[in-house]
């Protein structure tokens, strides 16, 4: 198993291996114990590739990983609130450079 495709995954999707970790139901120091031995049993390892939404013989071949082009779920709720928090703070930087009353303005 090439494990350094779960790191790649990983960031290629803005995923973390905490976040990874906790879908397997495992602790950090458990994943990175499986990517250190490059080993591990076919339940979990088809858990990472539904985790990833790539297929298991990604970790075995030279298959790049970017050309499985699906995000993981997680990835996508977190761009989804990063993208809305982006979005709230401009209107809040909007609306504080409208008003003549903002600690901005007297400051």
């Amino acid at each position: 198993m090439n494990a350094n495709k779960i790191r790649d995954l990983a960031k290629e999707k803005r995923c973390t291996l905490k976040e990874l970790a906790d879908y397997l139901g495992m602790t950090e120091a458990g994943l990175q114990h499986i990517m250190r031995n490059g080993s591990t049993g076919t339940t979990t390892l088809e858990r990472i590739a539904e985790f990833f939404k790539v297929s298991p013989a990604v970790f075995f071949d030279d298959t790049p990983v970017t050309q499985s082009g699906a995000e993981c779920q997680n990835c996508k709720i977190k761009d989804t609130m990063i993208k809305l928090l982006e979005a709230n703070i401009a209107d809040l930087r909007q609306a504080r450079g409208s008003n003549p009353y903002s600690s901005a303005a007297n400051g």
